[in-house]
């Protein structure tokens, strides 16, 4: 009986773990280890791969919405634009054909147009004509003027017709009160007296 129980001894007996069998499954072990070690650092890599690849790809999502959005402004800025080159257009043919259509208006009308400034320089000169006149003697006199308005432009002017050139119903009548002396009267009133 002693020797069986000292051959069941040596089988549990700390020589039986350096066996060719024991150190295959210590080194299967330490190699799973390793590869599991390796692995992990793996999927580490990956994950922060991952990540890496997520955040671009939002960064890549958000440039295109942008993108996205940036061309449909600038979509409908075009269309904007082209309408309204479009309108710009129109009003262009319109106001040529208007500006033709005075323009032989003109051409063949004996109307001579002046602006206010003009008007009122012939007025003045015409006024001041009589004035000076020394023949003639201003006591009350009213001058009724006809004449017609229209645009050359953006610029208002009068418009002095020849007799029976525009319906007389659209002419508006200018109307001055001269009241006065003839100016060689006047002009002796207001010399200084020499005193000799």
């Amino acid at each position: 009986m002693s020797s069986s129980k000292t051959f069941k001894t040596s089988k549990n007996s700390p020589a039986s773990a350096g066996s060719p069998s024991g150190s295959t499954t210590d080194d299967r072990l330490q190699a799973l280890i390793a590869e599991n070690r390796k692995l992990g650092e793996e999927l580490q890599e990956v994950q922060k791969l991952a990540a890496a690849l997520e955040k671009t790809n939002a960064q890549s999502i958000a440039a295109r919405d942008k993108a996205l959005k940036e061309a449909e402004v600038a979509k409908r800025t075009a269309t904007e634009l082209q309408n309204k080159i479009e309108e710009l257009t129109a009003s262009n043919k319109k106001m040529t054909a208007e500006i033709a259509r005075l323009t032989r208006q003109v051409e063949r009308s004996p109307l001579n147009p002046l602006s206010p400034e003009e008007a009122a320089a012939l007025f003045d000169k015409f006024i001041g004509g009589m004035r000076l006149s020394r023949t003639l003697e201003l006591r009350d006199v009213n001058l009724t003027l006809k004449v017609a308005t229209g645009k050359l432009g953006n610029q208002t002017v009068l418009l002095l017709p020849e007799p029976g050139a525009v319906d007389p119903a659209s002419l508006h009548e200018l109307k001055f009160n001269l009241r006065g002396t003839n100016v060689a009267e006047a002009s002796d009133a207001d010399r200084p007296v020499k005193r000799g």
